[in-house]
């Protein structure tokens, strides 16, 4: 994980303010954060050598949230689209859902030929699978 404010990913927002996803609520700090003596130092090193550029959510006020965890540094964008633009990867995660809208939000990347990696699951059908390698081959992100 790039470094983070780890008090804003503990606890990202009041309990009672509606939220869409359960690291809203700090559900992942348990999965970095496990020493209990101090509950913000992290139990595993930082990952360098990369930055998180660019974050786009349909729910714009989770990708601006997302944002100031990782102190502001990443440009929301405005549209799935504009994600895959000056950026070396594109990550789609999405492991709340079922995958089926992989193939919409890997494409624009793909189509760049941007190296894009999809989480789990990497599709909600194999047509939509064989479709995803397709655009990567196709735009040379394969």
């Amino acid at each position: 994980m790039a470094e983070h404010d780890a008090k804003l990913l503990q606890r990202p927002m009041p309990p009672e303010e509606p939220h869409h996803y359960t690291w809203q609520a700090g559900g992942v700090h348990k999965f970095f954060y496990t020493n209990y003596a101090n509950p913000l130092q992290m139990t595993a090193p930082f990952v360098g050598g990369f930055e998180i550029t660019r974050l786009w959510d349909e729910h714009r006020g989770a990708a601006e949230m997302a944002s100031r965890v990782f102190f502001g540094r990443p440009i929301v964008c405005d549209s799935f689209e504009d994600v895959s633009d000056d950026v070396d990867l594109v990550f789609v995660a999405d492991c709340n859902f079922d995958g089926a809208d992989h193939l919409k939000l890997a494409t624009p990347g793909l189509t760049k030929g941007v190296a894009t990696f999809v989480d789990k699951p990497f599709a909600d059908s194999v047509p939509a699978a064989r479709e995803i390698l397709k655009l990567g081959r196709r735009g040379g992100a394969a």
